[in-house]
C-alpha cells in the first residue's frame, strides 16, 4: 500500500508493505515508547526480532543476550551483532564468533579474550575467512600469511 507521512514539514510518500505491526516489530523499530519486560524476556519474539535486524538485540533481556539460539539467529542475520555482545558470555562462544567473524573478519576484536588467543580456533576462522588473519593478535600473526588462507 501507500503510506504518507511528513519529514520536517514536507510530505513524504512511499510504497510497500503497511508497517510491521507484530510484537517482534515492536523490538526493530524506533522506540518512542519503553518496551515491555514481557516482549525482552520472551525469547521467541527475541528471535523472530533479531532475524528481521540484529539492532534488536538492543531491547533484548539480559539473559537472553546469552541464550546461545538468540545470538546465533542475530550473528546469523548480521554478524555485527557480534558487537552488541561484547562482555556477554556468547562474546566467548566458538560458534557465535566463527558465524560473525566469516562474514566480516574485523568482528573479532568483540571476541573474548580467551578465543582471540586460541590458535587453533583462528585457524578454523581463517579458513573460512583468510581477512582473519589481519587481525589476530601481534604474538599469533606469525602462523597466518596476510590475505592467504593461514
Amino acid at each position: 500500500g501507500i503510506r504518507c507521512s511528513t519529514v520536517s514539514g514536507a510530505l513524504r510518500v512511499s510504497s510497500g508493505p503497511p508497517p510491521c505491526t507484530t510484537p517482534a516489530c515492536a523490538l526493530t523499530q524506533t522506540r518512542t515508547a519503553p518496551v515491555s519486560d514481557a516482549l525482552k524476556n520472551d525469547a521467541d519474539v527475541v528471535l523472530a526480532a533479531v532475524g528481521h535486524g540484529f539492532q534488536a538485540l538492543n531491547f533484548a533481556a539480559p539473559a537472553l543476550k546469552n541464550d546461545k539460539r538468540v545470538c546465533l539467529a542475530a550473528v546469523t542475520a548480521n554478524g555485527r551483532a557480534l558487537q552488541m555482545l561484547a562482555g556477554t558470555k556468547m562474546a566467548g562462544n566458538a560458534e557465535v564468533v566463527k558465524t560473525a567473524v566469516t562474514q566480516q573478519a574485523f568482528l573479532l576484536k568483540f571476541a573474548a579474550e580467551e578465543l582471540k588467543g586460541d590458535l587453533a580456533f583462528l585457524k578454523e576462522c581463517a579458513a573460512a575467512n583468510p581477512e582473519i588473519a589481519k587481525y589476530v593478535p601481534r604474538e599469533l600473526a606469525a602462523h597466518f600469511v596476510i590475505g592467504g588462507g593461514g
